[in-house]
C-alpha cells in the first residue's frame, strides 16, 4: 500500500513538469509553400543575326533590346532542409517590343531590299523553370531575428533551369517611302510583315536570383530580390509576305537572338 501512495505522490510531481515541457516545445517550422509574384523584366541589347542573303544590312545594324515586359508568376517550393529549397514555377512576360529605326548603306546589293524603315515585332514568354534555393535561414549567422514573436529576415540566392514557350507576334517593317529607291520601282510597300500572325519558339532557360525572405508567423513569408533571366537564341518567323501579297519562304535565313533581361520582383508565399 505504502509503495502505490509513493508511486502516485511521483507521478502526481512529475505531471506539472511534462506539460510545462510540451507547452515550451517549438513549433515544427512548414515546409511547402505556394508562391504569388509579379515584377518588371527590363531587357539588354542584345545581337541579331540577320543573313544578308535576305535581310538588307542597315547603317545602324539589328542590335537593339526588347523593351520593359511586366511579370507574373505561381510557384510551388518545399524546403528540403532549412537551407536548401526547391521550387517548380510558371511566369509570363507579356508584351516585350522589339523596334529598330533603319538606313541603307550607299551600296547595297540584297535582292528587295527595303531602305529606310523602322523593324518591329512584339514577343511574350511563357517560361516553366526548376529552381535551387540556398538560404540563409539555415545558418545562424545568417538568420536575424526581428523581434521574440519568431519572426526573421535572411537572404537567398537561387539558380534555375528550365524552357520557354516565346510568341513572336506583329513582326513588320513599316516607314517605307512610297517607291523604295532599292525595291523595283513604281512598287509601293506599305509594310513588310510575316505571313503567320503568331510565331512559337520554344528554347531553353536559365537563371540566377538573390534576395531577401521576411518570414512572417509560421505561415507568411514576402520577398524582394532580382533576377537574370535568359533564353538561347531563337529564330524568328520562317515565312513572310510584303504589301504586294508575295509570300516568301524565308527557312534558314531567320532573325536570330536571345531575350536576356535584368529583373527585380516581390512576392508574398503561403506555408503549408
Amino acid at each position: 500500500m505504502l509503495r502505490k501512495v509513493i508511486i502516485g505522490i511521483l507521478l502526481y510531481s512529475t505531471c506539472p513538469l511534462l506539460s510545462q515541457e510540451a507547452t515550451n516545445a517549438e513549433p515544427i517550422e512548414k515546409r511547402a509553400y505556394l508562391k504569388l509574384s509579379s515584377g518588371a523584366s527590363s531587357s539588354t541589347n542584345t545581337d541579331v543575326c540577320a543573313p544578308s542573303d535576305f535581310w538588307d544590312p542597315a547603317n545602324q545594324g539589328y542590335r537593339s533590346n526588347f523593351g520593359t515586359a511586366p511579370i507574373f508568376e505561381v510557384a510551388f517550393g518545399y524546403d528540403i532542409i532549412p537551407c536548401v529549397t526547391t521550387e517548380l514555377s510558371l511566369s509570363y512576360r507579356p508584351h516585350y517590343s522589339y523596334k529598330k529605326f533603319q538606313t541603307p548603306p550607299e551600296a547595297i546589293q540584297t535582292p528587295g531590299a527595303l531602305g529606310t524603315k523602322t523593324r518591329r515585332f512584339n514577343l511574350d514568354a511563357m517560361t516553366l523553370i526548376f529552381s535551387l534555393f540556398l538560404n540563409g535561414k539555415g545558418f545562424d549567422a545568417l538568420r536575424w531575428e526581428t523581434g521574440t514573436s519568431g519572426n526573421y529576415i535572411y537572404p537567398f540566392i537561387a539558380g534555375g533551369l528550365g524552357v520557354s514557350e516565346l510568341t513572336i507576334y506583329n513582326f513588320r517593317s513599316t516607314g517605307l517611302p512610297a517607291n523604295p529607291e532599292f525595291v523595283t520601282p513604281m512598287i509601293s510597300f506599305g509594310s513588310f510583315a510575316s505571313e503567320n500572325e503568331y510565331t512559337k519558339r520554344y528554347r531553353f532557360t536559365y537563371h540566377a536570383i538573390v534576395g531577401l525572405e521576411y518570414r512572417l508567423l509560421q505561415n507568411w513569408g514576402f520577398e524582394l530580390g532580382y533576377r537574370w533571366f535568359s533564353t538561347t537564341k531563337f529564330r524568328g518567323p520562317s515565312f513572310v509576305r510584303d504589301a504586294r501579297g508575295n509570300s516568301a519562304d524565308v527557312t534558314g535565313s531567320e532573325w536570330t537572338q536571345r531575350l536576356s533581361a535584368n529583373e527585380g520582383f516581390a512576392n508574398v508565399k503561403y506555408y503549408f
